[in-house]
């Protein structure tokens, strides 16, 4: 009886998404700055600044956190990345790109490091409302961290973030 609950609820939800009509959920017209917010895996994440141009957008990462479990006192991340758009839907577009961070981490004991990352990957993007986005990055990510010596890693990228246009 629960699922049904559920399902009831996810299809309304849907519905009432769709009743807004094409003009509520496309896409700002022309170029526009934003914030973003991110939560991933294998880069920095964190608030942005986004700049849409239209057809390519930049994006500037400043990260600062601690991870205390990890046994880290401090984390500091740089980070700016670009997209191309491929193909747009109206309230939606796919778009390849990459970018390029630097990350100082302090793990305490006089053990810091700096690390530098490059990142290649594709972003969909959907429009809930002319300035709110919801988006999903997904591609490789290469590292190479100087802490006590060099070491060279690679890895899968993934985020999922909103972004809020002015």
């Amino acid at each position: 009886m629960k699922s049904r609950k559920k399902t009831a609820l996810f299809v309304l939800g849907i519905a009432g998404l769709l009743s807004f009509g094409p003009e509520a959920l496309a896409k700002p017209t022309g170029p526009g700055a934003g914030v973003e917010a991110m939560l991933g895996n294998g880069t920095p994440a964190g608030p942005a600044f986004v700049y849409d141009f239209g057809k390519f957008r930049i994006d500037a990462l400043f990260a600062l956190g601690t991870d205390y479990f990890a046994g880290q006192d401090l984390d500091l991340n740089f980070a700016g990345r670009f997209f191309y758009v491929l193909h747009d839907a109206g309230s939606a577009d796919f778009s390849i790109g990459g970018g390029f961070g630097l990350k100082y981490f302090d793990r305490g004991n006089n053990n810091d490091g700096t690390g530098f990352f490059i990142e290649l990957g594709a972003q969909i993007r959907a429009f809930l409302v002319t300035n709110v986005a919801l988006h999903g990055t997904f591609g490789l990510i290469l590292g190479l961290n100087d802490c006590e010596g060099v070491a060279i890693a690679g890895g899968v990228l993934g985020t999922f973030g909103v972004t809020y246009f002015f």
